[in-house]
């Protein structure tokens, strides 16, 4: 018996209210030094690192309702407090919400919002004395603590070596408070699902897609994509998937910061609106 040819039929591309970019009007060139649009009060942090961090125990005089020069005593874990030294900074930090993949439903990490910053003044076998040095919002007995991280103010872009596909699992736009479902605009800040194990390092641009549901037969994960694009034949392997047309791109990102797991990141353009699991692909040499 002949083996059975697959066809797709010949569909004219789909016609949207607003123009869907390019490739190409989205590239940064390796040269490009990106500048940090704006320095924020929050953040994003996995179950590990909130595991490994510490906290403000308790106070020289008892309060409850602290702010700049009071003196605190922190509890770290024993590893670090060995190597803890005087002078050390500490960012000060408070647990938001915790945060579930879009996609996938499985926890993430959790929103935090940056609460101040402290010094270590001395320490002890079980705890560290430390000043308050810059409070932004009143810090309280519980607060956690983490290893002080100086703000960078520009970012020299580069490509990746390797595909890397994944999604925008939080946004730190201003609307997050007020809808469930937040619109995302450029010099926003969000967060995906991929880090520096995945081979996502500081300065990368990853573009941001979007599947049109209608054009394409099957529902299309990042991992499979991923795995397309690394094959020799994507477009073959995307046709074999039900997908008539590849994402189109959107918008952009550059990664501020690389965690294990996660990457911060800011929208850098976008020509439409982008959305909460929306999927994102490095950019590659």
């Amino acid at each position: 018996m002949p083996e059975e040819i697959v066809t797709y039929p010949e569909i004219l591309p789909p016609v949207f209210s607003a123009p869907v970019g390019t490739q190409e009007d989205f590239v940064m060139e390796p040269s490009d030094v990106y500048y940090i649009p704006k320095v924020l009060n929050a953040g994003f942090i996995s179950k590990k690192e909130l595991e490994d961090s510490g906290t403000i125990d308790h106070t020289r005089e008892d309060k409850t309702l602290l702010t700049d020069d009071n003196i605190v005593f922190i509890k770290l874990n024993k590893d670090r407090l060995v190597a803890l030294k005087r002078g050390d900074r500490f960012t000060i930090f408070r647990v938001a919400e915790k945060i579930e993949h879009p996609v996938t439903r499985r926890a993430v990490g959790y929103a935090i919002t940056i609460v101040g910053e402290l010094e270590v003044t001395s320490i002890g076998s079980k705890t560290a004395a430390a000043v308050i040095s810059n409070a932004n919002d009143i810090v309280m007995i519980g607060d956690r603590v983490r290893p002080f991280e100086a703000s960078i103010r520009t970012i020299r872009v580069h490509k990746g070596a390797d595909p890397v596909v994944g999604y925008i699992v939080y946004t730190l736009s201003s609307e997050k408070y007020f809808v469930p479902d937040p619109m995302i605009a450029e010099n926003d800040i969000v967060y995906i699902d991929r880090g520096y194990a995945d081979g996502v390092q500081t300065g990368n641009v990853f573009d941001i897609l979007r599947i049109r549901e209608e054009y394409n037969e099957g529902e299309l994960t990042a991992e499979e994509y991923q795995k397309m694009l690394e094959s020799d034949t994507p477009t073959e392997e995307l046709a074999r998937k039900g997908m008539i047309y590849p994402p189109d791109v959107i918008g952009q990102i550059v990664v501020l910061k690389a965690d294990e797991y996660t990457s911060t990141a800011v929208v850098n353009k976008s020509n439409a609106e982008i959305e909460l699991g929306d999927m994102v692909r490095l950019q590659v040499e």
